[in-house]
């Protein structure tokens, strides 16, 4: 008997019932869970990484790469930390508003098609892109067509949501990465900058080397003059000298 795809729906509300309509809309093959209300400490148990899930579903609020849990804040980065130890996952919806940069780095760092929005969405409309998404996804497996039809789906009765839908199905840069990143390049250029300063102030001492040496050469080449006029004249001295 073939083992059946787990899929969590992780919500950190109460009052929409996405695990009964997915569950109806996969059928047999699926093992749907449900964790309502979830709050941090819920989250960090549920991704352990005790049960592999093939699918994640995740509704709570959202803004710029964080999500709240039952009043609690997880950063982009924690929660992509945490769903790490997922290694059984084909893709994720995350179903939140604002939630495209957070989907990014859930995307990056483990490589699979995530599903978000990337502005605030109503709740029936989320349902019913579910609904459209799902139904394509379980006949073709096929997400980027299951993408699609969801959104047709939602096009039918929220034309203004439909929009909303994002894949991310091909690394990307989000805006914290890119931060991350800038950051590297100003602690390096602040670096340079302090090394370029190093060498202004060592060509600044050098250029009083040379009205030094310049003096000190004169001097030199006067000694050798003078040792050079002044043989003949001591070698004579030492022969009118000599017995």
């Amino acid at each position: 008997m073939a083992e059946r795809t787990r899929v969590l729906v992780l919500s950190s509300g109460s009052g929409l019932d996405i695990a009964g309509e997915l569950g109806a809309v996969l059928g047999a093959g699926f093992e749907v869970s449900l964790v309502r209300a979830a709050n941090r400490q819920t989250v960090e148990l549920v991704f352990d990484g005790a049960v592999q899930f093939g699918i994640v579903h995740i509704l709570a609020h959202g803004s710029t790469s964080v999500l709240d849990f039952g009043g609690e804040r997880m950063s982009e980065a924690e929660l992509v930390s945490l769903i790490s130890a997922q290694k059984a996952l084909q893709f994720v919806v995350l179903a939140c508003c604002n939630g495209y940069e957070t989907a990014g780095g859930i995307h990056n760092a483990l490589h699979v098609p995530v599903v978000a929005y990337n502005a605030p969405i109503e709740d029936r409309a989320a349902v019913e892109f579910a609904r459209g998404f799902y139904r394509s996804w379980r006949r073709d497996q096929n997400v980027g067509q299951a993408v699609d039809r969801g959104r047709e789906a939602l096009a039918v009765l929220f034309p203004t949501e439909a929009g909303k839908v994002r894949l991310l199905n091909g690394d990307m840069v989000t805006p914290s990465a890119f931060g991350a990143c800038m950051g590297k390049i100003d602690a390096r250029l602040d670096q340079l900058v302090g090394d370029v300063a190093g060498i202004n102030q060592r060509l600044d001492r050098m250029d009083q080397y040379p009205r030094r040496w310049l003096y000190v050469g004169l001097l030199l080449g006067l000694l050798l003059i003078a040792a050079q006029l002044g043989t003949p004249f001591l070698n004579a001295a030492m022969i009118h000298l000599g017995p």
